[in-house]
């Protein structure tokens, strides 16, 4: 076969047979022949013709309706390209560039979840499938920024020049906050471009550089792309009230806001902030008056509960405590936990003299008050978690655990581990999760690969140890136990399971020497006076 042809087939979603085979079926197949000559004359509408007559066939060739799927798809004719895929998808195990073309046609169909399942089974056969990029856009549309991130970043790390799939995954960890992720994504992409201006902007805005934003902003301005123009402003103008200069913010927000509630929004908080009190009532009233009109039930979204509140605000700083209330009052249905909305609540109540209702608001937004952490607490905890975004997965993975949600807290670790490639700690709560999980051979994969990657890591021998023994394969988690002391002498918690193991092997003496030692180091370790204390019942 002309070896020119594997890169032509390839694109074009020919499935993955070995190369002999591939050669054997099409070198004795005039069809396939014959499709081939009209794609390298650049003839796709004549390769389809050609390959359409297979579909008549008993046993059409899998080379060919995999060949003609990934045309349709090409073609724009996505429920074609299903029909030809349908009988492939079968196959056990069906190949992954069929499920990542028949993944292509249900998302051009608007099939999003089926979309979804192809590409991750496609991925799952076949890891560098392009199903990886396609899946990691289509998440990362519908803002399920952690899921697309975990597909994107390897992607990008793999196809450096792919420029879009690596804004899409610098967007999703700037959406994220995952600072160090999203600058390692930009660093070397054109920085004259505007999308990569625009990121990085939004970068050193999480960075709390607001004038570094807006020097990488202002010059970009007058050059950006019309589609662009909306998102450069509301950086830029974001940038502008965190620097005190709030009437620029007006000024490039002006004329954006008719038909978008998030942005009259922040132009009606950048209106009120440079004195336009009355300019800001304006630019909410028609949506503040649609949203009050509408249904209470709390909501995920908060544009419409911070609408009506700050709309209701401002009524009340005006003095027209009346008019305030049926806002502040709906603010506080839609998202009842939101302080500030009780406290207007209460305040505007009061005001009308209402004072037992005002009351029990102010109570609730002192209940809400007491439950949140200090402000200095909450600026350290946000500082560290955008210079080390991996502890931020860590702790959603062991709330998933406290939680008894296992297999949430697996999926979440997984896709930290995506992401943070070269992290060694999504490695290790992997492995724990599955060893919590009883999948002891998957953690004992885990584990082997923790250690490789880090051999002189403590904390990956005390892994591999742990599931050598729940594996009962006590001589080897005692190797990996004593490995690891030798490497750090005070890991208590190999100390503590090592004690254990030597119980259960007879080995008394050293077992309560190990537990008496970490006992001195840590007086408050639970669990090894637990087993001490056993030991010496």
């Amino acid at each position: 076969m002309n070896m020119r042809l594997l890169p032509l087939l390839a694109l074009a979603g020919l499935i993955a047979l070995p190369l002999t085979a591939q050669d054997d079926q099409i070198e004795g197949d005039p069809i396939l022949l014959e499709a081939i000559a009209r794609l390298e004359a650049n003839d796709e509408p004549g390769a389809i013709q050609v390959l359409e007559g297979l579909r008549s066939q008993p046993n059409p060739s899998a080379v060919g309706l995999a060949l003609l799927g990934g045309l349709y798809v090409d073609a724009g004719q996505p429920l074609d390209a299903l029909d030809a895929l349908e009988p492939l998808l079968a196959l056990d195990p069906p190949d992954p560039a069929v499920l990542f073309n028949a993944g292509r046609a249900a998302q051009a169909l608007g099939q999003l979840q089926r979309a979804a399942e192809l590409y991750q089974r496609s991925i799952e056969i076949l890891p560098s499938s392009q199903a990886r990029r396609e899946l990691g856009l289509m998440l990362g549309s519908r803002s399920q920024y952690v899921q697309a991130l975990a597909l994107l970043k390897p992607w990008a790390a793999a196809y450096p020049s792919d420029v879009e799939a690596r804004l899409a995954a610098a967007f999703c960890a700037v959406q994220l906050e995952r600072v160090p992720d999203a600058e390692e994504l930009l660093s070397d992409l054109p920085q004259d471009q505007p999308q990569v201006a625009l990121l990085w902007s939004r970068v050193l805005l999480i960075k709390g550089d607001p004038w570094g934003a807006l020097n990488t902003l202002s010059p970009m301005l007058d050059s950006a792309p019309a589609a662009m123009q909306l998102d450069l402003r509301r950086a830029l103008a974001e940038a502008y009230a965190a620097v005190g200069q709030a009437a620029d913010a007006v000024e490039v927000l002006a004329g954006y806001s008719e038909r978008d509630p998030s942005v009259a929004l922040q132009l009606a908080l950048a209106q009120y902030q440079s004195g336009e009190l009355e300019g800001a009532l304006d630019t909410l009233r028609p949506f503040a008056e649609s949203i009050n009109s509408a249904g209470d039930a709390p909501t995920a979204d908060p544009t419409a509960a911070r609408i009506v509140l700050h709309y209701g605000r401002f009524l009340a700083m005006t003095g027209e405590h009346e008019a305030a209330l049926p806002y502040l009052e709906r603010a506080t249905r839609l998202n009842p936990d939101e302080k500030q909305g009780w406290q207007m609540l209460g305040q505007t109540l009061a005001g009308l003299g209402r004072r037992d209702e005002a009351m029990v608001a102010l109570e609730r937004f002192q209940e809400i008050s007491k439950g949140e952490i200090s402000a200095s607490k909450q600026e350290l905890q946000s500082r560290e978690e955008r210079e080390d975004p991996t502890l931020v997965a860590i702790r959603e993975t062991y709330d998933f655990m406290s939680q008894d949600r296992f297999d949430d807290a697996l999926t979440r670790i997984r896709q930290e581990r995506s992401i943070a490639r070269n992290d060694l700690r999504p490695v290790l709560l992997e492995g724990r999760v599955l060893t919590l999980l009883e999948r002891y051979e998957e953690a004992l994969s885990v584990a082997d690969q923790a250690v490789k990657a880090a051999p002189e890591n403590p904390d990956a021998l005390y892994l591999r140890g742990t599931v050598h023994m729940s594996m009962k394969s006590f001589d080897a988690a005692e190797i990996d136990f004593r490995q690891a002391l030798t490497l750090q002498p005070r890991h208590t918690a190999t100390m503590n399971d090592l004690a254990v193991l030597l119980i259960n092997t007879g080995n008394t003496t050293e077992a309560r020497a190990l537990l008496e030692r970490v006992l001195e180091y840590n007086p408050d370790d639970a669990i090894a006076a637990q087993n001490l204390s056993s030991l010496e019942g």
